[in-house]
């Protein structure tokens, strides 16, 4: 939109209103080059943690099936790091709407004085970066996700993908409404009910596996009944033994003495 009005008003000789225009052009330019630089570190950063976590499941695995991190712990991460985003989204708002109202419009002044929505200083970079954080969030709780349903479990995501995506498409175009905030209150909330879930989830597995450990399967009355036989089969050995010479009574006594010890 300003490359075309900038070719309007160089058309109709109207330098400082082109200048004005070409410089927005290059101001939305640079937006779109630190979006797409952050999307492009963000995805980096997520291809190594990804890789390095792998390995480090696969290297300190104790036990024959284990899995790594449980699903309640990262579940955990993943409203912790949604927390603080909406505090930062909260936070940008208010931000945003000191900016446009000191970016009202003066007297003989078409374009203001460049503060209004999304054009504050640096905001452009930290909406990109947040949308990021938010994509990852959403990528995350849907490898969780899908993870569970692998184990048998059912997707309880609902429309929690959904609702992130919105978010990010607000953060990316520069919108942030009263809507957005309550939406990012159900998102946590939602996050906070998946965390409690798996986690009474793991309590209910440890204590089956304590259950089955303190299960005793061995017959008491059988082995007692077994050391009684044994026992009468030692005393009649003693009782009557066979005719033997003083050397071998010896050798004999000698193995019921280190057989009862």
């Amino acid at each position: 939109m300003n490359m075309a009005k900038s070719v309007e008003a160089l058309t109709e000789h109207q330098t400082g209103e082109a200048t004005v225009r070409e410089q927005n052009t290059m101001t939305s330019i640079n937006n779109l080059a630190l979006m797409l630089n952050e999307s492009l570190e963000q995805m980096q950063m997520e291809a190594k943690q990804q890789a390095k976590s792998k390995s480090q499941g696969q290297g300190n695995c104790k036990k024959p099936g284990g899995k790594g991190q449980k699903p309640s712990q990262s579940m955990a991460n993943m409203r912790k790091m949604q927390e603080q985003l909406n505090k930062q989204i909260e936070q940008m708002k208010k931000m945003l709407e000191q900016g446009k109202q000191q970016g009202g419009k003066k007297p003989g002044d078409k374009q203001g004085n460049g503060m209004g929505m999304g054009s504050m200083p640096g905001s452009s970079e930290q909406l990109a970066k947040m949308a990021a954080e938010q994509e990852a969030i959403r990528r995350a709780m849907q490898e969780a996700m899908q993870k569970m349903m692998k184990n048998g479990g059912q997707n309880a995501g609902g429309d929690l993908a959904q609702k992130m995506e919105e978010t990010e498409n607000d953060l990316v175009n520069k919108v942030i409404t009263q809507e957005t905030i309550k939406r990012q209150q159900e998102i946590l909330t939602k996050l906070l009910e998946h965390e409690k879930a798996e986690r009474e989830k793991d309590l209910d597995e440890k204590r089956q596996s304590n259950e089955a450990k303190n299960e005793n399967y061995s017959n008491q009355n059988l082995f007692l009944e077994y050391k009684r036989l044994k026992e009468q089969e030692l005393e009649l050995l003693k009782t009557v033994p066979p005719s033997l010479s003083p050397y071998y009574k010896g050798k004999v006594n000698e193995y019921f003495n280190n057989f009862n010890k």
